[in-house]
């Protein structure tokens, strides 16, 4: 989560590979950046180097993924310390997870 974190206040879409381990947050936590439409995942099992080259290049010029993850590094910033601002992703996790895509007014 601190990675993600840090690339939501560095305004940075992500390209998420979890690692298989479902004991640890990076599956749930990939499958957010995604939905929130932060940026994409994939699967490293599965994905080839020409798919994995065609998501860098499809997050590097599409400006969708900048624009969600600048409204949310600016809801970020908002707020008047950094635990609240975990609370806020926190909720924006739990909160919209039913809805499809990222809320802009949130």
């Amino acid at each position: 989560m601190q990675s993600v974190t840090e690339c939501i206040m560095l305004g940075v879409p992500m390209l998420s590979y979890p690692l298989l381990n479902r004991k640890f947050d990076q599956s749930g936590n990939s499958a957010r950046i995604k939905f929130h439409k932060i940026g994409l995942n994939g699967d490293i099992t599965k994905d080839t180097e020409s798919l994995i080259h065609s998501k860098i290049d499809e997050i590097l010029n599409s400006n969708s993924f900048k624009i969600k993850i600048n409204i949310m590094r600016r809801k970020l910033e908002s707020c008047s310390n950094f635990e609240e601002g975990i609370k806020f992703i926190e909720s924006i996790l739990k909160n919209n997870t039913s809805t499809g895509s990222f809320d802009n007014s949130i």
